[in-house]
């Protein structure tokens, strides 16, 4: 099986973007556990909490990262 992640551009909607992105990335469901804890520990290491949302806008970014 594969699962399907996906995200959109934009923490918060606003009037001035002028562009919508969408993206996702497939991945076999047998990695999902180690892909899982890499990410928490880069998470970790670059100072994210685990509720923390993590955008690619640096806007998003935590006040604490």
């Amino acid at each position: 099986m594969h699962l399907l992640f996906t995200d959109e551009t934009n923490v918060v909607q606003s009037a001035d973007a002028k562009f919508f992105a969408y993206g996702g990335l497939i991945v076999d469901a047998a990695v999902v556990p180690t892909l899982t804890r890499d990410i928490s520990g880069v998470r970790k290491a670059a100072g994210y909490c685990p509720d923390d949302r993590l955008k690619f806008d640096t806007h998003a970014r935590p006040k604490h990262v």
